[in-house]
């Protein structure tokens, strides 16, 4: 069972895949929107921007990890 940090780099990994597919699915966008709805190259950019948080801060939470360890050694 993973835990600590290899967890978070799991996660990590999890969260910058879904950005490449993302990436990859901006540049085959169908533009059809209803008027109430925001453009899909919209809510992908929002869903990235959302992504690229959460990889920061899972990577903030790794490197303060691995501090400690080596603190501990």
């Amino acid at each position: 069972m993973l835990e600590g940090k290899d967890l978070l780099n799991l996660e990590l990994c999890v969260v910058d895949g879904m950005i490449d597919q993302l990436t990859a699915q901006e540049g085959s966008i169908l533009h059809l929107v209803r008027p109430d709805e925001l453009l899909a190259s919209t809510e992908i950019a929002l869903e990235k921007e959302c992504l690229n948080q959460i990889a920061k801060d899972l990577t903030e939470q790794i490197d303060a990890i691995s501090l400690a360890e080596a603190i501990k050694e």
